[in-house]
């Protein structure tokens, strides 16, 4: 084994790519080894081909086959200058075999999450930088190896001198991790005799590892005694599918750790770009962070950025470096550009020096029907493909962008992470007209395995929706399920279930005796409605449908009130919902319900939240007037109701109306009174109703509240009342504590 040529790596080190180049150019080896799965070798062409453009990655995924499994995926990425990529196009450039020889995928998937990390190693690193005089593990990294001025010889022997510190480490505290790790390297042996069964001398073969490995095999740690490869102690392979994706560089940020990150994706490409000039690379940067601030709107110049080069030289000199790095970068920026304000440097720093570039492969990879209808979408009607939030409105008027949310929603319905609606569906802003959209978009590497993972469910975006929505229908309990499948199918434009959408859901609304699912039914069916002129679809089903459901909920509304605390707030929640039905749309009886409102109004077998939420519907809709409304409040906040059902009428009321705290000077005067007269046996159970019923004051309305209620007290200097009353606050807090303090012991 010790007669092979090895080249030890750091994964996506910009020093390792230039000088394993370097060295596969003075060598010549007749076969390149490259730590890789051992299962992808049929997509090496794909990723050394002229079309593909990092960052990308081999993307290996188990799709399940049974209701017990879940899909999962593990991604070996790369970037233009990860060491691995480099010595596959530079294979293909000298006509030089290669492949990989690492454990296959459909092993590896099996534990691991992320392809390698560096796990137990604080104390080292900290051990290094204590050393090293260096502030973090991967400054020292930076100025050691990437900005070291290492020549090939001199980069082979650090790192591997480097790696013996770490599996030393290993062996005195070995890990599970180590014992995988020592599990690939057998496995990797045997495919090296593999190829020297196959008639390649050993001198002849070039392993590019990382330094980690790479040490075991130059110290002959590795066992040579392994026959082939598939006599290696490997755990059984399960059915693995490979295929190339497009990543990104903030997702290669994100994975730092010595085997799959990298802190700052784009600077360490202007590196490589620069043939490892770092003095270049940062001023390149430098300027670019000028650039970004300039858009920004701040007074930025050429000479801010002249003084923070000259700085960052400086600095490095300072430090024993060869050039300025990032940390001289953020500093010297700090300083010159941004005048001591670390946190914009740190705002907007990352911008340019880990970038948003998303990756491009070769047309000649196989895609799934679904990944190629997903980018020729994407692509045509131009939506924003970055790994960065995105966001845009689309206006509902014009039929681009109509056909537009119809793609979006059915990448939302199928879960590809990629679209999301910032405003709910089923909660428009106006029921009447729906005119604009609002999304958000991002690509993540996560959207390719999800698109592979969704290609069992059809073949296109509509048969995926058409087969999960049918699903759904299909286990629809109550009106609420069916009217959101309904919703789903218009919104979708999967108009082939309408039919039996359309029965389900007249069928489940007539036998639903829940409330709440009624309620929540017409939500969805009005949100339709809304939904239809921009579908193109028929609304007389739609109304019909909505007018018996609304009927429906109304009526059993009484019966419905007559419920527990815990119970209480779907029942609100519903009965919020038919109100602002009843205020915003023609189509629903709204006579029937403002009579059903007066009535449990006045209804003492309701729940007293619900009274009093209807007290406040009735009130904002003019149909009780103040006098009345002053009434009912009296009677409520009376001693003789219990002041537990009091502060329940109150928090239902002030849900809806906080207004009134700030108009009305004699409701401040009936709560003044109420709350005054409740007894202290009785405030650990009445306290956190009273609470929640006053928490969402905004600052100006509890102003108003103290002006009311020093009015009531006949004081005219309300700062006064306001201290009095923030002390009481601190007193109610301290109250609240003990009555949690006793919910504890008893």
């Amino acid at each position: 084994m010790k007669s092979i040529k090895i080249f030890p790596v750091r994964h996506h080190s910009p020093a390792s790519s230039l000088l394993v180049c370097e060295f596969i150019k003075s060598v010549r080896p007749r076969l390149i080894l490259i730590e890789g799965p051992a299962d992808a070798n049929h997509l090496i062409e794909i990723l050394a081909d002229t079309e593909t453009e990092p960052p990308v990655a081999i993307l290996a995924y188990f799709l399940p086959t049974g209701e017990t499994t879940e899909p999962r995926y593990i991604m070996y990425p790369f970037a233009s200058y990860s060491p691995e990529y480099v010595a596959l196009k530079q294979a293909k450039a000298l006509n030089i075999k290669a492949s990989f020889v690492d454990i296959p995928a459909s092993v590896a998937i099996q534990y691991y999450e992320k392809y390698e990390q560096m796990i137990g190693y604080e104390e080292l690193f900290n051990d290094i930088v204590a050393r090293s005089g260096y502030r973090s593990f991967e400054e020292f990294w930076e100025a050691s190896f990437e900005n070291g001025g290492l020549n090939v010889a001199g980069f082979i022997t650090s790192m591997l001198e480097y790696a013996r510190l770490l599996r030393m480490q290993n062996e005195q505290n070995p890990t599970a991790e180590f014992q995988k790790d020592q599990l690939r390297e057998r496995f990797m042996a045997a495919e090296i005799k593999k190829f020297v069964s196959e008639g390649y001398n050993p001198e002849d073969i070039l392993l590019v590892c990382g330094a980690f490995h790479a040490a075991a095999f130059a110290d002959g740690d590795v066992p040579v005694n392994v026959g082939a490869h598939r006599d290696a102690p490997l755990p059984t392979a399960i059915k693995t599918d490979l295929t190339v994706i497009p990543y990104s560089y903030p997702r290669l940020s994100e994975q730092l750790g010595y085997g799959a990150g990298n802190r700052a994706p784009l600077y360490y490409e202007k590196v490589y770009a620069n043939h490892g000039d770092f003095t270049r690379a940062s001023l390149e940067t430098m300027l670019a962070f000028m650039n970004h601030l300039y858009f920004k709107g701040y007074g930025v110049s050429l000479a801010d950025v002249i003084e923070a080069n000259r700085l960052a030289k400086i600095l490095a000199r300072m430090r024993n470096k060869h050039a300025p790095g990032l940390e001289e970068i953020r500093e010297a920026l700090t300083a010159c550009l941004l005048h001591g304000a670390p946190d914009v440097v740190d705002q907007f720093l990352w911008d340019v020096i880990i970038g948003r570039s998303v990756g491009k492969v070769s047309s000649k990879i196989g895609k799934t029907a679904l990944q190629q209808e997903f980018y020729r979408e994407v692509n045509q009607r131009k939506i924003p493909l970055t790994d960065s939030l995105q966001e845009f409105i689309l206006h509902l008027t014009n039929p681009t962008e109509i056909t537009t949310s119809i793609f979006l929603h059915r990448l939302r319905l199928c879960q590809i992470p990629f679209a999301q609606n910032r405003e709910n569906v089923a909660s428009t802003q106006d029921y009447l007209t729906l005119s604009r959209e609002k999304w958000q978009v991002q690509w993540t590497p996560a959207v390719d395995a999800n698109l592979v993972e969704k290609s069992l469910w059809g073949n296109s975006f509509q048969e995926v929706c058409a087969r999960t929505l049918a699903d759904k229908l299909k286990a629809a309990q109550n009106a609420q399920d069916a009217a959101e499948v309904l919703l789903e199918i218009i919104v979708c434009d999967v108009k082939g279930l309408l039919p039996n959408a359309l029965s389900a859901c007249d069928f489940l609304s007539a036998e639903d005796n829940d409330f709440f699912s009624l309620a929540k039914a017409c939500q969805n069916l009005q949100a339709l409605i809304a939904y239809i002129s921009s579908r193109q679809s028929q609304p007389e089903d739609f109304t019909e449908m909505l007018t018996r459901a609304f009927n429906r909920a109304v009526l059993i509304l009484p019966t419905a009130c007559q419920v527990s605390d815990d119970a209480v707030e779907a029942v609100c929640t519903g009965l919020t919902i038919l109100s602002d039905l009843s205020a915003r749309s023609e189509l629903v009886n709204r006579e029937l319900f403002y009579t059903t409102i007066r009535e449990l109004v006045a209804s003492y077998t309701a729940h007293p939240k619900v009274a009093g939420l209807a007290a406040s519907i009735a009130h904002l809709a003019r149909m009780i007037v103040e006098a009345e409304l002053l009434t009912h409040l009296n009677q409520r906040l009376s001693p003789g109701n219990t002041p537990l059902n009091g502060a329940f009428f109150l928090d239902g009321f002030l849900s809806l109306n906080k207004i009134v705290l700030v108009k009305n000077r004699s409701i401040v005067e009936i709560l003044d009174h109420f709350v005054q007269a409740i007894q202290p046996e009785d405030v650990i159970v009445t306290l956190p109703v009273l609470r929640r019923a006053f928490a969402e004051l905004t600052k100006s309305e509890l102003n108003y509240f103290i002006e009311n209620l020093s009015g009531v007290y006949k004081i005219v200097e309300a700062k006064a009342v306001k201290a009095e009353i923030e002390g009481q606050a601190e007193k109610l807090k301290e109250m609240d504590q003990v009555s949690q303090a006793l919910d504890e012991l008893f």
